[in-house]
């Protein structure tokens, strides 16, 4: 009787290897999940390959698109981001996080009206995303509007405390404030936390 475990070693291997990139041996989630670890990590290039994989298998995923934006982002790859931050949207125009990846696209591209339209309507959709209010305090830095910033930072600290990006956008803002130790105090909250950019 023939098996599976009798085959020599190499064959084995190369079946498995072309079992997985025909086979969806993982789901959406699962796939996000290690993409994300991925982003934390500061791996973009691996996040990005792992999003484009699972993309293959379920294209219809707003979520997936909106997250492969954002490493396509942190690789300055803004065209391309923005293409797969709209397919996001296209394929569901209630994802918070497409608009916010959209957001940020267009932040770093210096388009900050555009910016804080589409951070507006994440933060619309999903009125806890403390990452749409963190970045949209990004762009009111930027526009030296620095009390507002300030404002959208604590808004986000109090959605979501572990979020680092938001406490860096808070320090920024009262350092601009004038007001130099508890910018300090912040910094060092980012730090603790772990600041990873944007998101």
């Amino acid at each position: 009787m023939w098996s599976f475990h009798c085959l020599p070693g190499i064959i084995k291997k190369e079946i498995v290897r072309v079992l997985k990139s025909v086979l969806p041996f993982k789901d959406t989630d699962q796939w996000l999940k290690e993409g994300i670890k991925f982003i934390d990590k500061n791996e973009f290039n691996n996040a990005l390959n792992l999003f484009e994989k699972s993309i293959k298998h379920d294209l219809k995923s707003s979520t997936l698109w909106a997250y492969k934006s954002l490493a396509l982002i942190n690789i300055n790859k803004y065209d391309k981001a923005l293409e797969a931050a709209q397919t996001s949207i296209d394929l569901d125009s209630l994802n918070s996080y497409a608009w916010n990846s959209q957001g940020l696209v267009f932040f770093r591209l210096n388009m900050y009206t555009k910016a804080i339209q589409s951070f507006d309507k994440s933060v619309k959709l999903k009125s806890d995303n403390s990452y749409s209010f963190s970045n949209k305090a990004s762009v009111f830095i930027n526009l030296n509007k620095y009390s507002n910033a300030l404002e959208l930072a604590e808004e986000a600290i109090n959605i979501d405390p572990s979020n680092s990006h938001a406490w860096t956008a808070k320090s920024i803002a009262l350092y601009y404030l004038q007001n130099y130790e508890e910018a300090l105090a912040m910094a060092d909250k980012a730090i603790e936390l772990n600041y990873r950019g944007f998101r």
